[in-house]
């Protein structure tokens, strides 16, 4: 369109180099990215948004790293969607500092991080296990008024669990508690597969709220009957004769079948 003088809108060329790269014909975006360059046409935000996501989709991270240096230089008004593109890629590539040190210059271009890209940050780093690091992450998130929500605290619970750090998942399960969110039905189910391999040995290392949370959620307790029984044991061990209580209430209520050894807890 360029060489032939059509005119062209801001959306139609969003629309074109978008379905480019998804193509993988990354090399013949660039070419037309460069040529709008090179043309003087006005390039907006979305597009260079389009352009650096969709060479970081393209595996071609070196290129959208040197694009986005070349963008800092130009002092091109940035939007938090092109850090969220760019930090998620970098950890994907492994360039684990230089996606935190990114997430860092935000606040110099008068962003704030979203609670998206909160998301981004600690998923991956609790991938790499940098848990110290996700943890304090965390807690300046709450020190930012950046409200959480449930589909981060259940992915954090999700993610330490199968890492094996149940005190870590525990600790995350009590904050889904104090902010009155509700359990996803993978972390519940995550939660009752575990139970049913290691009900005591997890019982003993989780807190109050785990079990509250859990057991809240009873109805899908009751795909293991192994799960009712090793729960209502484990409760009444541990002298938790309130909780066993409730947790045989709601049982009875839903009609479930209990053997003889459950019935003399």
């Amino acid at each position: 369109m360029l060489h032939k003088g059509v005119t062209s809108t801001s959306v139609s060329y969003t629309t074109i180099l978008h379905g480019l790269f998804q193509a993988r014909r990354a090399t013949a975006t660039m070419k037309m990215f460069n040529e709008m360059l090179e043309s003087g046409m006005a390039v907006s935000i979305e597009i260079y948004g389009v352009v650096l996501g969709g060479l970081c989709r393209n595996n071609c991270i070196d290129e959208a790293v040197v694009l986005l240096e070349k963008l800092i230089g130009m002092k091109v008004k940035f939007d938090i969607f092109i850090f969220n593109i760019m930090i998620n890629a970098m950890f994907r590539v492994g360039r684990t500092e230089e996606a935190i040190e990114l997430f860092a210059t935000m606040s110099s271009y008068g962003l704030a991080p979203t609670v998206h890209t909160y998301s981004i940050m600690m998923t991956n780093l609790i991938k790499e296990e940098l848990f110290e690091e996700a943890d304090t992450l965390f807690s300046s998130m709450k020190r930012s008024d950046c409200a959480t929500d449930s589909r981060l605290l259940n992915q954090i619970v999700r993610m330490f669990l199968s890492k094996g750090e149940i005190g870590k998942a525990s600790n995350y399960l009590s904050k889904v508690d104090e902010n009155n969110l509700t359990l996803e039905a993978p972390t519940i189910s995550l939660l009752v597969s575990l139970f049913s391999r290691e009900g005591p040995i997890l019982l003993l290392n989780v807190n109050a709220s785990y079990t509250r949370l859990l057991f809240s959620n009873v109805q899908a307790c009751c795909i293991c009957g192994f799960v009712n029984f090793t729960v209502l044991g484990e409760f009444c061990r541990i002298n938790c004769t309130d909780e066993a209580n409730q947790l045989l209430q709601k049982l009875f209520a839903m009609n479930v079948k209990f053997d003889i050894i459950t019935s003399i807890l």
